[in-house]
């Protein structure tokens, strides 16, 4: 009886021709792998939907990033309009003390000092610098209440419609800012 060779006794005979054999079969599977995997990456089916994806997520990307940017420029744009009406405000308060000069010495000596002392402050001991002199601007206003002759005064009437309509433009200032602020929170967020 005969038997047929084994598959290790046939390359037995020569061992590089079987190993040469087994190396090509190896390549030609990895060939079929990668046509394979070619044909599923190229394919349109899957090549557009991934590209409206990335296009979709860069859009999203760059309009974030514009909201950011946005809403910081609208802020700093806010504060420095505060900033803006506060000056106008403490511009008008020594020709409010100029004119309750004659009538009350004492009060008018204390704003221009707070006048004076505001400029040289850091910005938190601004903001209560500035509530504080908003406080007294309004004693000011009713000391001079206490003057017919200065109530009735034009320069003085337009003096205090003036710093009535400040007190407005500050008020609205900060109201745009707080919304701006509560904005880019929300954004963050």
């Amino acid at each position: 009886m005969l038997q047929e060779p084994s598959k290790r006794q046939k390359n037995d005979h020569c061992p590089l021709q079987g190993r040469q054999i087994q190396a090509r079969q190896k390549t030609d599977g990895i060939r079929r792998l990668k046509k394979r995997s070619e044909k599923r990456i190229m394919n349109p089916a899957f090549v557009i939907p991934l590209l409206f994806a990335a296009i979709v997520a860069g859009a999203w990307m760059i309009g974030t990033y514009n909201k950011f940017i946005k809403y910081r420029n609208r802020i700093e744009e806010s504060l420095n309009s505060i900033d803006v009406t506060l000056k106008r405000r403490a511009n008008l308060i020594p020709n409010l003390v100029r004119i309750i000069k004659g009538y009350s010495d004492h009060e008018g000596k204390i704003f221009q000092e707070k006048t004076r002392q505001l400029g040289m402050l850091s910005d938190p001991e601004r903001v209560e610098e500035e509530q504080k002199i908003a406080r007294n601007i309004g004693g000011l206003i009713a000391v001079a209440e206490a003057y017919p002759d200065l109530k009735a005064s034009s320069n003085y009437l337009e003096l205090q419609n003036s710093l009535n309509k400040i007190e407005q433009d500050i008020q609205q200032a900060r109201n745009r800012y707080n919304g701006y602020i509560a904005r880019f929170n929300t954004l963050v967020d």
